[in-house]
C-alpha cells in the first residue's frame, strides 16, 4: 500500500513526485519547424546562387582571355600577310630568314605529296620495338589491341603513323566538304565535342557509349589536337576507326587542325618531343591530312554539324529565320582548364533527331571534389592568368589611372579603376564583381593604384631582368603567344632552339610590325641574359620561364 506524499511502492522502490511539464501548442510547433525549414532553404539558395555566381565569373574570365587569344591569333595571320606583301629583305640574311618564316605554313602541292606519301617506307621499325602495331586494311581487332596498348603508356612506331595518316590522307582526300549520314542505317549517332589531346575522356566515351560500328556511327565535330598531352594518340585512334568504319565514322574540321594554330596550342611540339628525327615528316604529312578533312556532316538532311561559326559571307536574312533552340554546342573535354573546372558531353540522337546528352568527369579525384573545391580551383587559375593579362599592360593602365587622377594624388574610385581596366584589357568581364579578388585592400574606399601595380609585379625578379626595360617586359608577356609562334616556325629542325642572332631578327620583324619601340641594345641584353649555357642558342622554354610571374598554383 503506499503512503501519501511519497515514499515507498509496494515494491520497494523509492518514488518522486513527478511535475508536469507544460505542454506547447502542436500548431506552434508545426510552425517553428516550417519556419526553420523555410530559413535552412532560404541560406542553401543563396549559398548555391554565390557558388554560381563565382563560377560564372571565373569562366567567363577563361572565356573572355580565350577570345582575346584568338583575337590574337588572326593578328599574327595578318601580320604574315603584312610580310609577305610588304617586307622587302635589305641583305642576303633577311632574305633566308624570310624564308624561314614563309615557307613552312604553305600548302603542300600535288608533286611533293606524291614523292612524300610513302614516306613511311624510309622508317624503319627495330627489332627492339615493343609497342602496338599496325597492318593494313585495317580490321576491328586492330583498334582495340591499339586501345589497349595506349592505356599503358605505349606509343605507336613512326613508320606506322606515317603509314596510318597517309592511308587517311587517301580517303579523306575522296570525300565532299559536307559529309551525309542517314539515321535509317544505325542505333544511334553519337556526336562528340571538342577533344583537345585529352585522351581519358575519348576512353570514357567509348567505355559509356561503346566503341564505333556497323550499329554505332560517330561524328567528331574537330579540336581533335591542341593543349592536352595525348593529341598524338586522339588523332592515332581516330584515324583507325574511320579507316575501319569509313560509313560510321565522321571527322569534320575545326580551327586547331590547322598548321599554324598547332605551332601556337602544342600539337607540333608534341609532335617534336614524341617522333624526334621523324617530326618533320610527320608534321607535312598531317598538314595534308588536316586539309583535306570535310567541313561538316549533315543526319537525314536535317541536322547540320559543323564546328565553328558565321563566315563574312553568312546570309543574314537566312540565319534570323533559323529556330536558334536546335542550335547546340557540345564541348567533350572535361577538366578544359584545370583538374574538376568542367564536366564534359556528348550527344546521342535516333531516328527522331531528338538529342539526348550525356554529361561526365574523367578522373576520379576531379570526381570527389566538391562544388566548392571545384570553383576554387579554378578561380585560383582564372584569376592567375588575369593577373598576367595585367602585367603585361601595365604600362598602359597607369596611364589610363592617371587621367581619372587630375590631383595626382595615387587614389581613384572603384568605379574609376574598373573603367580605366577594362578600357585597357578589353575582355567585358564585370570587374566590380572581380574586384575583391584582384584589389583587396582599400584606403578610405578608395585605390592606391601605384601600390596595387607594384603588388601585380612579381616579388621576385632577377637582377639580369631589372636591368631591362620596362616596355620589353610588357610587350613580350603581351604577345607572348605570337612571339612563341614565329619562334617555332623559325625553328624548322624542331629542335627548340633558334641562335641568338634569328632571336633578335625575330623580335625586330614583330615589333616593327606592331610599331613596339625596342631598342636593339635591349633585344641583345634580353638574348643574352636567357642564354644561360653561353653556347649561343635559345631555349623558347627557358626564355618563358625567365618572364613568368612567380606565383604557383595550388596542389
Amino acid at each position: 500500500m503506499e503512503k501519501k506524499g511519497g515514499g515507498k511502492d509496494v515494491s520497494g522502490e523509492k518514488r518522486f513526485p513527478t511535475e508536469k511539464k507544460p505542454v506547447r501548442d502542436s500548431k506552434f510547433n508545426v510552425y517553428l519547424v516550417f519556419k526553420s525549414a523555410v530559413l535552412i532553404q532560404r541560406w542553401y539558395r543563396r549559398y548555391v546562387a554565390r557558388l554560381e555566381m563565382r563560377r560564372r565569373c571565373t569562366w567567363r574570365i577563361f572565356q573572355s582571355i580565350e577570345y582575346s587569344g584568338e583575337q590574337d591569333h588572326l593578328k599574327l595571320n595578318s601580320f604574315f600577310d603584312y610580310l609577305m606583301t610588304h617586307f622587302t629583305p635589305r641583305s642576303n640574311t633577311d632574305k633566308e630568314f624570310l624564308s624561314r618564316i614563309l615557307s613552312e605554313p604553305e600548302n603542300i602541292n600535288e608533286s611533293k605529296i606524291i614523292e612524300g606519301e610513302y614516306a613511311y617506307q624510309t622508317v624503319v621499325v627495330p627489332n627492339n620495338y615493343m609497342g602496338p602495331r599496325l597492318s593494313f586494311p585495317l580490321f576491328p581487332d586492330d583498334a582495340t589491341a591499339l586501345l589497349e596498348a595506349f592505356k599503358q603508356k605505349k606509343q605507336l612506331h613512326a613508320h606506322y603513323v606515317l603509314r596510318l595518316f597517309h592511308e587517311a590522307r587517301k580517303h579523306l582526300s575522296q570525300l565532299p566538304n559536307i559529309t551525309n549520314v542517314s539515321t535509317c542505317y544505325y542505333e544511334e549517332i553519337t556526336i562528340c565535342g571538342d577533344l583537345h589531346g585529352q585522351l581519358v575522356d575519348l576512353f570514357l566515351i567509348f567505355y559509356k557509349n561503346g566503341l564505333p560500328s556497323p550499329q554505332k556511327a560517330y561524328v567528331f565535330n574537330g579540336d581533335f589536337v591542341d593543349r592536352g598531352k595525348y593529341s598524338m594518340e586522339i588523332l592515332i585512334i581516330l584515324f583507325v576507326f574511320l579507316l575501319i568504319y569509313p560509313k560510321e565514322v565522321h571527322l569534320n574540321r575545326g580551327n586547331h587542325e590547322d598548321y599554324i594554330v598547332n605551332l601556337r596550342y602544342g600539337l607540333n611540339k608534341e609532335i617534336a618531343r614524341k617522333y624526334k628525327e621523324h617530326s618533320g615528316k610527320i608534321l607535312k604529312l598531317l598538314q595534308n591530312v588536316f586539309s583535306c578533312l570535310p567541313l561538316a556532316t549533315l543526319v537525314d538532311q536535317k541536322v547540320l554539324i559543323v564546328h565553328g561559326g558565321i563566315s563574312d559571307t553568312t546570309d543574314l536574312d537566312r540565319l534570323a529565320k533559323i529556330d536558334r533552340r536546335q542550335v547546340i554546342t557540345v564541348f567533350s573535354a572535361s577538366n578544359y582548364y584545370t583538374m574538376g573546372s568542367n564536366r564534359g558531353a556528348y550527344v546521342k540522337m535516333g531516328r527522331d533527331l531528338i538529342p539526348h546528352f550525356i554529361q561526365y568527369q574523367a578522373g576520379k579525384s576531379a570526381r570527389r571534389l566538391t562544388m566548392t573545391q571545384r570553383i576554387s580551383r579554378v578561380e585560383v587559375s582564372a584569376y592567375q592568368v588575369l593577373k598576367e593579362k595585367l602585367f603585361a599592360h601595365r604600362s598602359d593602365l597607369t596611364t589610363a589611372f592617371r587621367r581619372y587622377d587630375k590631383k595626382n594624388t595615387g587614389l581613384i574610385t572603384l568605379n574609376e579603376w574598373a573603367n580605366a581596366v577594362e578600357s585597357v584589357l578589353q575582355l567585358g568581364l564585370p570587374w566590380r564583381m572581380l574586384r575583391p579578388q584582384l584589389v583587396p585592400h582599400l584606403t578610405s574606399g578608395k585605390l592606391e593604384y601605384k601600390s596595387w601595380l607594384k603588388d601585380i609585379v612579381t616579388e621576385q625578379r632577377s637582377a639580369v631582368q631589372e636591368r631591362l626595360q620596362s616596355s620589353l617586359l610588357e610587350n613580350i608577356y603581351r604577345n607572348l603567344s605570337s612571339l612563341e609562334t614565329i619562334f617555332n616556325i623559325i625553328d624548322t629542325d624542331h629542335s627548340g632552339l633558334i641562335s641568338l642572332e634569328e632571336f633578335h631578327q625575330t623580335w625586330k620583324l614583330f615589333s616593327d610590325h606592331m610599331n613596339i619601340n625596342i631598342s636593339d641594345e635591349s633585344i641583345s641584353d634580353l638574348a643574352r641574359s636567357i642564354d644561360f649555357n653561353k653556347d649561343g642558342n635559345i631555349d623558347f622554354n627557358e626564355f618563358i620561364e625567365a618572364f613568368r610571374l612567380v606565383s604557383q598554383s595550388p596542389p
